[in-house]
């Protein structure tokens, strides 16, 4: 939190003298109190309504010091709906991608997690589907047409290879694209501290940003820590996600035709390193809640920005309301006010 007019916190040094006045107050009439004749009414007295004494004042001293606060005009930071942006789907469709350690299967719920992603978002984002297996094949162009997205998870098959690093080549170029096309300025998701506000939704702010959904190793074409330098060189983050446990299978013939179980664990090295390398960000989903659980989070990063916003009337509301506090206590246990 920061504030427009610092100097008004100079006025919250009166709390402490404030309570240093009511605590000299208290001490000189216990002084007077002593000469009191019947000590143990008095020891009675002053047990049951010392403490009360000091709410008002307390009450009061914190009403000063939230009201001091208020005036110097905080700033916080506030969340905000993104007008426009650009999200390609990049999502695996590779043999290892049939796997039933996650329920039912890997693919399966890779299918409905995005669906659900999808259909949460606002209706202005375009969202582009790119699956990948030998080749990086561009299933729907960036769209608002929820359907023609939908219909394309719709289609996904799991089989082949995996070119992790083509997907990441072929969404760049999408967005790319996208951007010509649309001529308009391209701030980054997760901006850095030294970034200035984000400006308003009617300002008609974009962001793009690849979601990679994988489940294995890169087994063809491009590296994908190159395509994540050309990624991060065109100022589009990678969010990846690791689909799978260690212990995921898949059956496969062998030379011979025999059934074999292959193990396909996920590549969790080269995925936190393609988010880290392109500023974008890493998840593990080893079950089908955790990965609806990572796609809710990605829609909240991506779907709000944070603008400051100043708060005073949230500080001036608590400020009255402690006043308030502050008077009806002293009126009921002390008769008076102040």
């Amino acid at each position: 939190m920061t504030f427009d007019a610092p100097i008004w916190l100079l006025v919250a040094l009166a709390v402490p003298l404030l309570l240093g006045a009511q605590w000299a107050i208290q001490k000189r009439r216990m002084r007077y109190a002593i000469s009191y004749s019947n000590t143990s009414v008095l020891a009675s007295v002053a047990t049951k309504s010392s403490w009360r004494r000091g709410v008002p004042v307390a009450l009061f001293a914190l009403a000063w010091l939230v009201l001091a606060l208020g005036m110097a005009k905080p700033q916080a930071e506030v969340a905000i709906p993104r007008d426009e942006a650009t999200i390609i789907l990049a999502v695996d469709v590779s043999g290892s991608m049939a796997a039933e350690d996650v329920t039912p299967d890997r693919m399966t719920a890779a299918k409905a997690a995005a669906s659900s992603f999808i259909s949460k978002l606002p209706g202005r984002f375009r969202i582009a589907v790119v699956s990948f297996s030998d080749l990086a094949d561009v299933l729907a162009q960036p769209t608002t047409d929820r359907s023609s997205t939908l219909d394309a998870l719709a289609s996904l098959e799991a089989e082949g290879g995996t070119a992790m690093g083509q997907a990441i080549i072929q969404s760049i170029e999408l967005v790319e694209d996208d951007r010509e096309r649309l001529a308009l300025p391209t701030p980054s998701i997760m901006p850095s501290q030294d970034a200035s506000p984000s400006p308003a939704p009617d300002e008609r702010e974009r962001v793009s940003a690849v979601l990679l959904l994988s489940d294995g190793y890169n087994t063809t074409g491009v590296s994908p820590i190159a395509a994540a330098g050309q990624a991060r060189a065109q100022d589009v983050p990678v969010y990846s996600i690791a689909l799978g446990t260690p212990e995921g299978v898949v059956t496969v013939p062998d030379q011979f035709g025999n059934q074999r179980l292959l193990p396909v664990p996920p590549d969790y090295q080269t995925l936190e390193a393609i988010a880290s390398t392109t500023d974008g960000e890493y998840f593990e989903a080893p079950t089908d809640e955790d990965l609806q659980s990572v796609y809710a989070s990605l829609g909240e990063r991506i779907g709000y920005t944070t603008r400051p916003d100043e708060v005073t009337y949230a500080f001036a509301g608590l400020g009255a309301l402690l006043l308030l506090l502050a008077a009806a206590t002293s009126i009921l246990w002390r008769g008076r006010f102040p």
